[in-house]
Order: structure tokens, then sequence, then C-alpha cells
């Protein structure tokens, strides 16, 4: 049978060793299947460490197809990153478990750093008054250094890389990038926070861009994958909340709060991430779509997925 890059020979079974053998036997004689994968089954920019594994995996079959047996550590063989209860999605995950919003504090305008505490102190008294739920607040600066000390929680993050220290430490693990901010944008210094937003192969750097995004806190690496007690443990999610300047971090703002504080509704309805433009426009309570010019699901490895997106690129 065949399923995706995957499939399984089950006949005929020959004696082991036998020259074009299809199959295994266990240790009792009886006949098993033999499964094999493609290399083309996980992305080419997998880390160094799933490249070297694959070239040294045992059973490496030719035209790249790999003989997944108890030995083999040839990453298409490996469980996914994420299942259900490994990082799942989508974005109201992230409220599933104890989490801390932590705000940023590294932008040069003290007016930035008050807006992210206000959009915190906001967040949570919602949480609370809605659902009793009590969250942690936290600078950037407190926890940076080690994030053990936030203990096994999650983490919503307001502010990108360029004015919160923490989504700078982690925005190397997250499949949604912010383009680095320049000195050839005017007033570059003050009114912008990020130099823009990228997903996939799209990039928006205008002013007044917002995105809403999760990701992993760390993906597992391929040795953490080959124990699943070390890819359970390090299942925690980030959801990123940012702007290109504060009217598009206003926008995310709205866009994370989607409906979940809305009397009769209490619903969250964002998938896994979501990209306002400079047509968004406040006041829709984040249920409006006019002006989103990206929204989807990340691959298993998280990644970006064409036939799980809609993306329209500036």
């Amino acid at each position: 049978s065949i399923d995706g890059q995957r499939f399984s020979l089950s006949s005929p079974v020959r004696a082991a060793g036998e020259e074009g053998s299809t199959g295994e036997r266990g240790g009792d004689g009886s006949a098993t299947l033999a499964r094999f994968c493609h290399e083309d089954n996980h992305d080419d920019d997998d880390d160094d460490d799933d490249k070297e594994g694959q070239q040294d995996a045992a059973g490496i079959a030719e035209g790249g197809w790999h003989h997944c047996n108890e030995d083999s550590i040839a990453p298409c063989c490996l469980p996914p990153m994420r299942t259900a209860n490994i990082a799942s999605g989508p974005i109201r995950r992230v409220l599933a478990a104890p989490f801390a919003v932590v705000y940023g504090t590294t932008h040069p305008s003290v007016k930035v750093s008050r807006s992210y505490r206000k959009a915190a102190l906001s967040f949570a008294n919602m949480w609370h008054a809605t659902g009793g739920g009590v969250s942690t607040i936290v600078a950037d600066v407190e926890v940076v250094d080690d994030l053990a000390i936030l203990g096994d929680i999650n983490i919503i993050l307001l502010g990108g890389p360029g004015s919160n220290a923490v989504a700078r430490s982690v925005e190397a693990h997250q499949p949604a990038r912010h383009l680095e901010l320049t000195a050839s944008k005017p007033g570059a210094s003050s009114t912008w926070l990020e130099g823009g937003m990228a997903v996939g192969s799209c990039e928006w750097k205008e002013q007044g861009m917002g995105m809403v995004s999760m990701g992993p806190l760390r993906p597992p690496s391929l040795t953490d994958r080959l124990q699943a007690d070390s890819v359970r443990a390090d299942g925690r999610l980030v959801v990123s909340v940012s702007g290109s300047t504060m009217s598009g971090f206003k926008n995310a703002v709205e866009l994370l709060h989607s409906a979940l504080f809305t009397t009769n509704s209490w619903q969250h309805r964002l998938p896994e991430y979501i990209v306002a433009g400079q047509g968004y426009k406040r006041g829709s309570l984040g249920l409006g779509l006019e002006g989103v010019v990206a929204a989807g699901w990340w691959s298993n490895r998280w990644r970006y997925q064409a036939d799980a997106a809609f993306v329209e690129c500036g």
C-alpha cells in the first residue's frame, strides 16, 4: 500500500538475506511488514543533526528510500514534531495550560513599553473577569537570561524581536519571521517597532502591519525525538503578538482577543498565524477578515505549508 511518501511491503516474504527480500521475520519466525519512507518527505532545511542522522541511518534503500526499522534514525521514519499531545494548535491552545504574558521593554521609546504593559494588564484582567483565570505578567528583561524561571508554562509575547528581548531569543525557532529594522526607514528609532513580517516567501515591510503567530519555545532535536518523554517535556508554546508600528500592534492585539471575551461567544477563532495588513479595520471584535493578508496552519514540522495557507503578497 502507498500512503503519501511511505509504503509497506507485505509479500512475498523471503528468508533473511535472500536477494530481493521485501519483508522481515520476527523472533518467532512470523512474517512482519517492512516499512519504508522517502528522504523527500521532510523539509530540505532541517537541522544539520537531522541530515547527519539521515545519512547514517540504517537500511538506506536506493533512490532515497529508507528502511524504517528499530535501528533507523532517518528523520522521515521518526514521529512528527507535533501531535495532539505535543505542541498542537490552533492559537487558543496556548491558553489551555498555565501561561505567562511577557511584555517587551527594549524599544528606545518608553511609550512603547508602557503600551505593551497596558495590553498585558488588559488581557489578564479580561481573562480573569471572563473565566476566573490567573495569568503571570512579567517584563522581558526579568526572564530573558533564564526562561526556566517561568516554569513549565506557555508564553504570550507582546512585541517582536525589535522590542522584546525574549522574542529575540526565540526568534530562530519560530515559523513566522520578523524583518530586521534598518536605519533607512523614516523615524526608525521612534516610530517603527519591527522592520516588517514574513510568512513563507512573502514579506510585508509597510507601516501598520500586525501579526499573531504560534510556534514552539524550542523545537525538539533529533535526539529529543528519539526519546518521547523529552519531546513532551519541551512541548511549550509561544504566541507572538507584534506590529511593524504601534497601530499594527494594536490590530494584532485585537486579533489575539478574537471573540474570547465577547458575551455569549467566548470563542477564539484564529488558526496558527494571521497577518493584518494596512487595510485592517479595528473595532470588528477580531471577527472581520477585511485587510487580513495571511492566515493558516503550519506543517507538523513547524514549517510554512502552502496548501494550508492564505497568503497575499504585497
